[in-house]
């Protein structure tokens, strides 16, 4: 391992193998050496593995900027992650990291780090549903004040986005949004899943949905 970091260093008979993101251990980058490794030294801004090629010893500096990107994951410093990341050409290694962040920021709910990652991944269609999501919890929190994360609408447009609808639809009952939930499985087409909701709620429209789901059946 490569000091405090996550990047992990390795060789290959005569190859410098060097994993900057383990989370993804089919991206390495490889240097040929003619030696064998001896140590890993980091000063002064530095990272630089030392390699024994007989006569000298040779220094084969590593990109400190890939090393850094691991520590700012670690203390949840994303938005200088990304500066890091912005700095560096769309690699392999780079796209790997770019995914990793993803990960984190989606799993600790930092939804605009989230969504620039997704659009630099090219998932535009995920980076898009967030800018809603962002949206929503941006005009929340300049209405009622505070950060806006906990707002409901926006915990269950997330949980849409994992595919955990049952947790959306309890979310939204739980704040008597039970238009939103139908709607949430007709736009799914979970006619069913809407149609069971609506028996067991005693909705007024429940005739119009049943009739609905059946001229879409025939028309599909």
């Amino acid at each position: 391992w490569v000091p405090d970091s996550d990047v992990v260093v390795a060789q290959n008979r005569n190859q410098l193998c060097v994993w900057y993101s383990i989370n993804a251990s089919d991206r390495v980058t490889l240097h040929e050496i003619k030696g064998d490794i001896e140590d890993i030294e980091r000063s002064n801004g530095r990272t630089c593995v030392i390699v024994d090629e007989g006569v000298n010893m040779v220094e084969y500096e590593l990109d400190e900027g890939l090393i850094s990107f691991g520590t700012c994951l670690e203390r949840h410093q994303y938005a200088k992650a990304i500066d890091l990341l912005e700095e560096l050409p769309l690699t392999p290694e780079t796209e790997a990291m770019w995914r990793t962040l993803a990960d984190a920021s989606m799993e600790n709910f930092n939804l605009p780090v989230a969504e620039r990652c997704y659009a630099v991944l090219g998932d535009i269609s995920r980076s898009r549903y967030l800018h809603k999501v962002n949206s929503l919890i941006q005009d929340h929190a300049a209405e009622v004040g505070g950060e806006g994360i906990g707002y409901y609408m926006a915990q269950a447009k997330m949980s849409m986005l994992h595919k955990q609808f049952q947790r959306a639809e309890a979310i939204l009952l739980d704040h008597n949004e039970l238009d939103e939930a139908l709607s949430m499985y007709q736009g799914l087409h979970k006619y069913e899943e809407c149609i069971r909701l609506a028996e067991r709620k005693n909705h007024p429209k429940l005739l119009h949905l049943k009739n609905f789901y059946c001229q879409w059946l025939l028309s599909t």
